[in-house]
C-alpha cells in the first residue's frame, strides 16, 4: 500500500460508499463494516497515462475494486480501466480484482461488448458494465 499512500482520499468502515462523478453514481453497501480506503488514481504519482477515477479498496480481504464512471465515452473508460488495473497489478499489493464501468447512458448489449467481458475476464481482472446508480454489496463481490 506504501506505493498508493499519496493517493489515498478516504479510511474507514462506513456502511456506504458512495461514488460519483458527472452523471455516473455507483454506490457500494458495506454491511460487515468492513476497513475501506478509497483511492483516486488519477491524483497518483506512482500511476501513469490515463487512469480510473476510484479504487476501493477492501483491507480485510486486499481486494480491489476499480471504477470508472463515465457518461459517455465507452472505448475510453476501458482504456483507463485497464491501464490502472495493469499498473496496480505489478505492485502486487491485491489478492483479488475485479473492475466496474459505470455509464450515465448505457451502452447497448452488442456482440463486441460481450466479448470485451470475456477477455477481460481471461487476461485482466472481472470486469462488469452497469448503468449510473447501482448499490452493490461488498460482500458478494469476494
Amino acid at each position: 500500500m506504501d506505493r498508493l499512500e499519496d493517493c489515498v482520499v478516504s479510511r474507514g468502515n462506513g456502511k456506504l460508499i458512495p461514488l460519483k462523478e458527472n452523471q455516473a453514481k455507483i454506490t457500494f453497501k458495506n454491511p460487515s463494516n468492513d476497513w475501506i480506503i478509497k483511492i483516486k488514481p488519477e491524483k497518483c504519482s506512482t500511476l501513469t497515462g490515463k487512469r480510473c477515477d476510484n479504487l476501493v479498496i477492501i483491507e480485510r480481504s486486499a481486494a480491489g475494486i476499480f471504477v470508472e464512471l463515465k457518461g459517455r465515452h465507452y472505448e475510453q473508460g476501458l482504456k483507463q480501466l485497464q491501464n490502472t488495473v495493469k499498473q496496480v497489478k505489478t505492485l502486487h499489493i491485491l489478492d483479488y480484482m475485479k473492475a466496474y464501468l459505470v455509464t450515465s447512458s448505457c451502452p447497448k448489449i452488442t456482440t463486441k461488448n460481450q466479448r470485451d467481458q470475456r477477455n477481460w475476464q481471461k487476461e485482466i481482472c472481472p470486469l462488469r458494465i452497469i448503468r449510473s446508480g447501482v448499490e452493490i454489496d461488498l460482500t458478494t463481490i469476494i
